[in-house]
């Protein structure tokens, strides 16, 4: 369970009028409720899917500085994609790839800690993080170049790059549930936790070549090397070509691709927890279950997208030219044409829901497609290439959560109303009522705080 991925339903992080960050218990007795004025009858009709013990323990902070917090990953994370892919390249994967994790793992010890103290200690401590975890994907890349032949690389890739899917499923109803009953700060210890002893066995049970490894067949160390031989050289060029990267255009293609794909994935990962809660208005554990389907699908896509890839090259019904580029269209236009779609669907849940599920499902199919077009055109600096792309790309992504922040500026406001027009008739003139109320409480605090 990645910091990443708990930081996105990392407790219920609400709407407030700017304090700073300021850490708040907004946990309300009954009896407190009847003195403003609102009886626990009519709460129930506002906001039927949280309890009260939901709204303890939770950080002020308005949408802008929620997405800033959101962002800080990626602020880190993009920073650290070039010098991996470089490290890996030249120190080998294994101490990279377990270093970065080992990292992660005991820094996720110490957010909720952070977070207690000011929200801008709580972006620095995922900062660092993002800058550990930046090291990630283009050592894999590595990975892929030293054990995996050409034509199982789609498949390999597909099952291996989108397990960080099965990451996410995991970990958001994990998160639900831990948060329901435990408290949010229980997330990072459980990732944590988990974070390090992935390290034992990583370390435990890893070679860096065929040729390292104790336990394979000779029948089978032979023809991993026979293959990936005719890809790459045993021994790479004793520099980088940057020249020739910056003025490649196949390249820049992949960059682009690159670019738009994790915009589109990342937009999911960090605001789709808050769009069910906040739009569809789903608990927190349903939230969690809902919110995970997507990547699921995209996980199970992705793997029937690479053997369809790698079975259409090897019985050469198309070129691999062909395949990378149908993939790639697949992987990016149809999930968008998804996305835009959800815009009109208003409050219909199963549609939402539906339209979210099938754009990620054909959004696997990016490991026949760019994913793997690093390794095509460049396999002994695979990693470093891919480090270019993921820079280029999670530059763009980082700002996903400030914008989608600085576009809802009163959201609070805004869930009011769509949740008000899903509340039948006979009822919804008193809870109008007695939101105004709660809303004019919240704007007096507020006057109060400035003075």
């Amino acid at each position: 369970m990645s910091a990443a991925r708990a930081g996105v339903c990392w407790g219920k992080v609400r709407d407030a009028p700017p304090q700073h960050g300021a850490w708040v218990n907004r946990s309300r007795t009954t009896e407190q409720e009847e003195e403003d004025g609102v009886s626990p009858s009519t709460v129930n009709f506002t906001d039927t899917h949280n309890t009260t013990d939901q709204y303890s323990d939770v950080m002020n902070l308005t949408s802008t500085q929620r997405g800033m917090v959101l962002g800080a990953f990626f602020y880190g994370y993009f920073c650290t994609q070039i010098p991996g892919g470089w490290l890996a390249e030249t120190y080998g994967t294994k101490w990279i790839f377990g270093a970065s994790v080992l990292t992660n793992g005991i820094l996720s010890f110490f957010i909720p800690s952070a977070a207690r103290v000011h929200f801008g200690l709580l972006m620095f401590l995922r900062v660092l993080i993002g800058v550990s975890q930046g090291v990630v994907f283009p050592t894999l890349n590595i990975i892929v170049i030293k054990w995996i032949p050409p034509l199982e690389q789609p498949r390999f890739m597909a099952f291996t790059f989108m397990s960080s899917c099965l990451g996410t499923v995991i970990t958001m109803p994990l998160c639900g549930v831990i948060i329901a009953n435990i408290g949010w700060p229980a997330v990072f210890y459980v990732g944590g936790g988990v974070s390090l002893l992935w390290v034992l066995l990583w370390m435990s049970l890893m070679h860096e070549t065929p040729e390292e490894h104790p336990t394979i067949s000779a029948q089978e160390r032979q023809y991993i090397l026979d293959n990936i031989k005719r890809e790459a050289t045993r021994n790479k060029p004793g520099r980088t070509p940057w020249k020739s990267f910056l003025t490649s255009v196949p390249l820049w293609a992949a960059h682009t691709s690159q670019m738009g794909s994790m915009f589109g994935f990342n937009l999911l990962l960090t605001q789709l927890p808050t769009y069910m809660d906040n739009i569809l208005g789903f608990s927190i554990e349903t939230n969690g279950l809902l919110s995970s389907l997507p990547f699921l699908v995209m996980f199970v896509g992705a793997n029937f997208w690479g053997t369809l890839g790698d079975w259409l090259i090897a019985n050469h019904y198309i070129s691999r030219h062909v395949s990378r580029k149908l993939f790639s269209s697949i992987s990016m236009v149809l999930p968008g044409l998804m996305l835009v779609t959800v815009g009109y669907v208003g409050c219909n849940t199963t549609l939402a829901v539906t339209l979210f599920t099938v754009g990620m499902a054909f959004s696997g199919a990016v490991c026949s497609g760019h994913r793997v077009n690093h390794i095509d055109l460049a396999p002994n600096f695979s990693g470093t290439t891919l480090g270019m792309s993921n820079t280029l790309a999670f530059a763009v992504s980082m700002c996903v959560p400030v914008i989608v922040g600085a576009m809802t500026p009163d959201q609070v406001r805004q869930v009011v109303v769509v949740r008000v027009i899903m509340i039948p008739d006979q009822v919804r003139q008193q809870v109008v009522d007695h939101v105004i109320h709660d809303l004019r409480q919240v704007s007096l605090a507020h006057l109060r705080s400035v003075n």
